[in-house]
């Protein structure tokens, strides 16, 4: 097992404190690489990258080395004595709730005759992480990735035409604004006036609707999709008259929603009468 010296963790400490989070980021990336790190170095580069990525408010890629550092030892406590309060109170948030995904993850649910048991699994976050990126760059590229419905389509079509729609006018708008202000003939000035000022309506009302569009996106891609759906593997076994029947059923359903696997079987096992 590889142990990384004193001088490297020093300086990934360093960048933290001179406030070059960015660059304490990619430190820390790097020395995630190494083959065969030990826990404890893991733990302690995990704990600078996620209060890094704190600072500059990745929240999502500071819970994900919070949470990498919990399954490594669920039992880690942050010093009091060295990171900020907000930072302790953030990470003591993600392990209550890590601890309390653990005590759920296997339940046993007794019914007449029935017994299921669920297993829980954390979604994956970096599938995540790329529909957000997708659909900040363009509403609809985000909602593609989750569900392709109609949803997905209308959202994309709208935000391409009015970004588009924007550019086009404002383009328009630039053009027509230099000819009214350059034209002298009194009867072409209403004239240049009027293309002037549609164009100008033109553009602000794109704008309007592209930015209506993307905030729209963002909040239900968040909120109202199924970005954030946990795989789940399911096993129901139920008594029959001749024997016993079971069903199992293991569903992995990725936050791009594109590799959709079910796979269901069923195994009956009969007794002979007497």
């Amino acid at each position: 097992m590889a142990q990384l010296s004193p001088g490297e963790i020093a300086q990934l400490d360093e960048k933290y404190r001179n406030f070059e989070y960015s660059e304490a980021i990619k430190l820390a990336d790097v020395l995630l690489k190494i083959p065969a790190i030990s826990p404890e170095d893991s733990v302690q580069i995990l704990t600078i990258k996620a209060a890094s990525c704190y600072s500059l408010n990745m929240l999502i890629e500071s819970s994900f080395s919070y949470v990498t550092i919990l399954k490594i030892n669920k039992f880690f406590i942050l010093d009091t004595s060295v990171w900020s309060p907000k930072i302790i109170e953030f990470f003591n948030e993600i392990k209550r709730d890590y601890l309390k995904k653990l005590e759920d993850e296997k339940t046993i649910l007794s019914k007449t005759d029935t017994v299921r048991i669920t297993t829980v699994v954390f979604p994956d976050m970096s599938s995540a992480k790329e529909s957000i990126l997708k659909s900040i760059l363009l509403p609809g590229l985000g909602h593609l990735d989750v569900n392709p419905d109609w949803k997905a389509y209308t959202l994309l079509a709208v935000s391409s035409l009015s970004l588009l729609s924007s550019v086009y006018f404002t383009l328009s708008t630039n053009s027509s604004e230099k000819e009214y202000l350059n034209e002298f003939d009194p009867l072409q000035i209403s004239a240049k006036y009027d293309t002037f000022n549609r164009n100008y309506q033109l553009r602000n009302i794109s704008i309007g609707v592209f930015a209506a569009t993307w905030f729209y996106a963002q909040l239900d891609l968040l909120l109202g999709t199924t970005l954030f759906t946990a795989p789940t593997q399911n096993i129901r076994i139920t008594p029959a008259q001749t024997g016993c029947l079971c069903n199992f059923c293991f569903s992995e359903f990725c936050a791009s929603g594109a590799n959709n696997i079910r796979i269901k079987s069923q195994i009956s096992h009969y007794q002979s009468p007497n």
